[in-house]
This record gives structure tokens, sequence and C-alpha cells, in this order.
């Protein structure tokens, strides 16, 4: 047992019985004594956390100095002691009430004078609540004296390490530290080889299909063939953060921003451009941004209404007179105050806002979409470019990400690019995503309750997740 440290803290809020009363029995009332409170004992335990916290940020409790240990050990000891002088007080107060009421000297016990079984059971729910608070106290200083916050920011650092409040984060700084711990490993480098041929191939084969529909938008006469697009800026995004990222662009918007405009994001899959998007709505003042595929669910839930009103196929559904049709059913605008899409046709009255998670997400609407877009590209850039006016005029800034297809129909000057000096780097990003989101998954499952307490499991820990994790996907994906 380490020997005791002289008390440093403020003095101790005192309880003490009465003694000034006059007492019946000729040698007076029993002796007073002393209870530290609870709030006085808890302030120190926190006291004591945050004094190891700011000693241990490299190395763990083992770092501590022994002075502070000793200091954390005799804060270990209170629980017995606040029993002790909770026992004590107990029996002082029992006592006092017997000399009071003429009843004699009580008997003397270890801990000052005995009571009856009624104060023994207030003295045992009394200690034990404060005990229980004392504990709860003891984890929640303990969990702030754990160094996560310098774990991570020498993670950051390094960038060979990874802690788990790093990992719980799942962001592109949480990506960006998996990859530079993993680049050279031959496991991370075949999985990343394998995600970015899918994703360029995938990319590859929507860009066809996108472009069948644009092409045929243009032979209906829905939009021109030839336009002009307004000159693009090209953001390398290698080694930066989404942050940064939308800091470059925010400084490419200059006071566009301030009084409403339109954005357009376009780039390869994997070039972070969803993250990108999120972090400028935060960033810019009255941002949001637009989404096409409700106004697809839209056409679609409409051309599918007509088929069963009219019993014909949803080709026939489908005519160029037809789509038109829908797309004048569909109104956008401020409803209720807010930015929104009335439909209003075939017997049909929504708001979009309303039923874009029921009815437009319903099985009537999820297995005609892709026939309905395929065919429906035009009527959708016209309606979205109207429905922009009408935000911009009103100094919303509109944040669009998408393909370079669609996005060269939308008039704006402030046009931005994602690219990568290494398109491999893509694959890396997916993978390490992957990775972040398995590994999380599983240590939130298996994490005993108690690691919980002291802010979860260890970088030592994450990083044996990671590797696991990956050697699944290493046969997952051969």
């Amino acid at each position: 047992r380490p020997p005791p440290l002289p008390h440093t803290h403020p003095p101790h809020t005192t309880l003490h019985t009465p003694s000034t009363r006059p007492h019946p029995h000729p040698k007076g009332p029993p002796p007073t004594r002393s209870v530290t409170t609870t709030t006085t004992l808890l302030s120190d335990w926190t006291r004591t956390m945050l004094l190891l916290r700011n000693a241990t940020t490299a190395g763990g409790f083992t770092a501590a100095p022994p002075a502070q240990l000793q200091l954390l050990h005799l804060h270990l000891r209170r629980p017995m002691l606040l029993r002790r002088a909770w026992g004590a007080r107990a029996a002082n107060q029992r006592q006092h009430s017997q000399y009071q009421n003429g009843q004699g000297r009580g008997r003397r016990s270890s801990h000052g004078y005995s009571s009856s079984s009624s104060s023994s059971s207030s003295y045992s729910s009394r200690t034990k609540f404060h005990l229980g608070v004392g504990a709860a106290a003891f984890a929640a200083a303990l969990s702030i004296a754990t160094p996560h916050d310098a774990s991570a920011a020498a993670a950051r650092a390094d960038g060979m390490s990874l802690s788990y409040k790093m990992l719980e984060e799942q962001d592109s700084v949480m990506s960006a530290a998996i990859i530079r711990m993993y680049e050279s490993d031959r496991r991370f480098t075949e999985v990343s080889r394998r995600a970015t041929a899918a994703i360029l191939k995938r990319d590859e084969e929507d860009g066809e299909k996108l472009q069948q529909g644009i092409d045929l938008a243009i032979r209906k006469g829905v939009i021109p063939k030839y336009i002009t697009v307004e000159p693009v800026c090209k953001i390398t995004v290698t080694g930066k953060t989404a942050e940064q990222v939308a800091d470059g662009i925010i400084a490419g918007l200059g006071s566009a921003a301030n009084s409403g405009c339109v954005m357009t994001l376009q780039g390869l899959s994997g070039t972070g451009k969803g993250t990108t998007v999120a972090m400028l709505k935060k960033k810019l003042p009255n941002a949001t941004t637009w989404s096409n595929g409700n106004i697809f669910r839209s056409l679609t839930l409409l051309a599918a209404t007509y088929a069963e009103q009219n019993n014909v196929s949803l080709a026939e559904a489908t005519t160029p007179k037809l789509l038109d049709s829908y797309a004048k059913m569909l109104t956008f605008g401020k409803f209720n105050g807010k930015f929104d899409v009335k439909i209003s046709g075939l017997g049909l009255e929504y708001m979009v806002s309303e039923v874009a998670n029921t009815v437009l997400k319903g099985p009537k609407v999820g297995k005609n979409i892709p026939t309905v877009a395929s065919v429906t590209q035009g009527e959708v850039i016209n309606f979205v470019q109207d429905s922009l006016k009408i935000m911009t005029a009103d100094g919303v800034n509109v944040l669009l990400e998408g393909r370079e297809q669609t996005l060269n129909y939308i008039r704006t000057p402030h046009r931005f690019e994602l690219v990568l000096n290494d398109v491999n780097v893509i694959g890396m990003r997916r993978a390490a995503q992957r990775m972040g989101a398995a590994a999380l998954k599983e240590m939130k499952d298996s994490t005993p309750w108690w690691k919980t307490l002291t802010g979860g499991p260890s970088a030592a820990d994450v990083k044996a997740k990671l590797d696991e994790v990956l050697n699944k996907m290493e046969k997952e994906d051969s």
C-alpha cells in the first residue's frame, strides 16, 4: 500500500450533530462526528482523473508519476472511508435520540454508538446510494482521463495508427488514415485494385445508359442537341480532406454564395462528391442539395398509374406526348413555407416531401423506375432547370452533384470537377471505407461493457480488427 500523501484539497464540508442543546445524561451528549460530503468526494475524484489525464497523454496510466498514482490509490479507498463515516453518523443520530428520550447511554461499537435495526437499514441504503453515485462518477472521470484525444492527435500526426474515436467518425480522415496504414500491404493493394476496376467499369456502363437517354431526348426535341457548357474548374483531391476541398470550392464561388447560386459538382465515383457536398451544405449560408431521384420517381408513379387506369402496358404509357403531360402535373414552388414538389393529376394529390419514403418507395414505383428513367432524361432536365431558377431567386445556394452528361444541361458559371492524380486511389478509398465500416460494426458488437467506461478499445485493438476484416475482404473478392 503506497504511503498516504498530505491532503492538499479544499476543506471538506462537514455535517455536525447538535451539541448545544441541554442533555439529560450527566456525561453530556455523544461526541460530535464529521462526515465528508459526497459532493466534495466526487470533486476530488474528478480532479484526480484530470490530473492523470494531463500526465498520461503519451503512454497511458503506466506513465503517470508515482505521486499521482498514490493520490489515485487514496481515492480508490474513499468508498470504505465513506461507508465508515455514514455508519458513525447514523449511530450518533440514533444515540442522540435515545438520550433525548431518556433511554440512557447506548453501547459503543467499533464505528461509534450502536443503533437500532431501522438505523442500520437507513445506514445501509444511504451507503449504497452514495457508493453507487461515487462509482458512476469514478467511471465517468476515468473515461475523461483516458487519453483518446491525444492518441487521435498522434494518429493524425504519424498516420500509422487509428484510434477507436477516429474509427467512430467514419469520415475522410478515417479513410486517409487506413490508406496510410495499409498502402504497402499486399492484401490491401489487391483489394483496392479490384475495387478500382469495378468502379470504372460501372461508371462507363452508367454513362453509356445515361447518354442513350440524352440522345433520345434530343431526338424527341425535348432538349437541344448543341449546348455551350461553361468552363469547369478542376480540383485535385489527392491528399486532401473533404473540408479542404470544400474550402477550395467556396473560394471559387466568391461573393455569389451571398446572394444565391447554383453549383454543380462532377467526377468519377469514389472521388468524394457526396462527402464534399455534405461539407459545403454545412459551410455555405442558406444551402440545400438537389436530387433528381424523386423527380424520376414522381414521373414513374404517374406513368404506372396511367397504365393501371387505362389497362395498357408501361411502354404504351410512356409515349412522348404522355410524358410531356406527366411533367406538367409536377409543380415546384414554396408550399407551407418550404420548397417542395406537388404531384397533381390522374386523381393523385401528393406533396413529394410527404410521400418520399412511402408511396415513392413502394413496389409500383420501384419495379418500373428503370424503364421510365431511361426515357425521361430530357423532361427531368427541363424541370430541374426551371426549379433552380426559382430557388436562386429566393437567395438559396443549390448544390448539384452528378454525372457530366446531365450536368452539362444545367446553366451555371459555377462548375467544379473532382479529380485524382492516381485513379487507383478510388479503389483505395472504397476499400478503406469498407474496412472501417465493417471493423466498427464488429467492435461495437464484441467490445466488453467495461471497456466502454474507459473510452473504448485501444489503437492496437483497432489495428487487429482491421487486419481481420482485410483478410475477410481478400477472400470474398477473390
